[in-house]
């Protein structure tokens, strides 16, 4: 039987949201049927930047090897998402952070 990606390939890419674990329990499924990843949290807020100035890239840059290594395009996700945006990343001190901070905040990650 012909893959999704082999058969819509003249169509359109064939994509999955997929998290580091399943690139390790479902890796056989990802790559035999698509032709199209996209991180689903290891790229957020909460994953990559923990506390302001402080970043880890570990899981973000394990996605990009997978699809390097796999041959699969990547496609990028919603910067910041409320659920997966530790709440330190609205605040300013003990009020709400100013449209300013925030723009500079996004623009960090």
């Amino acid at each position: 039987m012909e893959s999704l990606k082999e058969l819509y390939k003249d169509c359109f890419l064939v994509g999955a949201a997929i998290s580091p674990r399943s690139m390790k329990t479902h890796d056989k499924l990802i790559c035999q049927q698509f032709s199209s990843i996209t991180a689903e949290n290891c790229m957020k807020p909460e994953s990559v930047m923990r506390a302001l100035g402080e970043y880890d890239f570990r899981l973000a840059d394990e996605f990009i090897a997978y699809g390097k290594k796999n041959g699969i395009k990547m496609r990028g996700h919603t910067l910041a998402w409320h659920n997966q945006t530790p709440a330190w990343f609205f605040k300013d001190g003990s009020g709400a952070a100013s449209r300013e901070t925030m723009l500079t905040r996004l623009l960090s990650i």
